[in-house]
């Protein structure tokens, strides 16, 4: 499957994202850039509104940005149309919270990263050279 056969996909990485192609992490400050013609893996759907992770439908998808970072497509959606887009990293762990989420929409979760801290490394970084972020 590609991401392109996902709802409005094609249309979504368009127009809707902050730039072409851009998904944000789950801590909604770092981004990958993805296209709709990626090979992309299905993990599961939830129907369920008011999910643990979500309050409205969704499906987990595996699949690589344009630096070939493998990731999971976290596709909120709503009448046939993606709503938002999140993305966690495609540790064994992660893919086997969705599924866990999928199955039994489970509380007890503990998301973890390639490279442990990796975030907050990044963050440091970005700190050492300003005093503040704004983010509009």
């Amino acid at each position: 499957m590609k991401l392109r056969d996902i709802f409005n996909m094609e249309e979504y990485l368009k127009n809707e994202c902050y730039c072409p192609g851009e998904i944000y992490s789950v801590d909604g400050f770092f981004y990958q850039i993805f296209r709709p013609e990626t090979e992309c893996e299905l993990i599961g759907r939830c129907e369920i509104k008011d999910n643990y992770l979500c309050k409205i439908p969704f499906m987990s998808v595996i699949s690589k940005s344009t630096d070939n970072v493998v990731q999971i497509l976290f596709i909120m959606y709503q009448d046939n149309k993606i709503k938002d887009i999140l993305t966690f990293d495609a540790t064994e762990n992660n893919i086997r919270l969705i599924k866990e989420v999928i199955k039994n929409n489970t509380t007890s979760l503990k998301f973890n990263e390639y490279e442990e801290g990796r975030i907050e490394k990044s963050l440091k970084k970005i700190f050492e050279i300003a005093d503040a972020i704004m983010i509009d």
